[in-house]
């Protein structure tokens, strides 16, 4: 009927759809096959080469130029995060009782803070050493 009003609500996908988006969604949620977490961590090593040619490019002007940086810089933390707890996650398969499940946590835990700092520290060597003069 002409001049009615429309329904402005959308309709829902069907069931089939949203089980494939929840699939999906957790599929990508869940934590990498073991075999797989050394070559998250490599590929994650590319971020040094990327920050030390961020690091000699030369600044532009106003703030257009820091967002570059600012979205590495947040990729960073994500994927390192992500990483990480998914180290602690895939811990627990190698452990039987749970004597041994908090030996390895505890283990897996200071081997993370102490990968962390050491990175930070290189961090700092590395931004002295390749930072362009002012």
């Amino acid at each position: 009927r002409a001049g009615a009003p429309v329904d402005a609500t959308p309709t829902p996908p069907p069931l089939s759809s949203r089980r494939a988006l929840r699939s999906r969604a957790l599929s990508l949620a869940a934590p990498p096959r073991r075999r797989s977490l050394p070559a998250w961590v490599s590929a994650h090593l590319l971020f040094v080469p990327l920050f030390l040619l961020l690091l000699r490019a030369p600044a532009g002007r106003g703030g257009a130029s820091d967002a570059l940086p600012l979205g590495c810089t947040f990729v960073l933390g994500v994927s390192t995060g992500y990483i990480g707890c998914m180290a602690l996650v895939l811990v627990g398969e190698h452990a039987g009782s749970a004597e041994e499940k908090e030996l390895w946590g505890t283990a897996s835990s200071f081997s993370l803070m102490l990968g962390l700092t050491a990175g930070s520290l290189l961090s700092f060597a590395l931004s002295a050493a390749f930072a362009s003069p002012s």
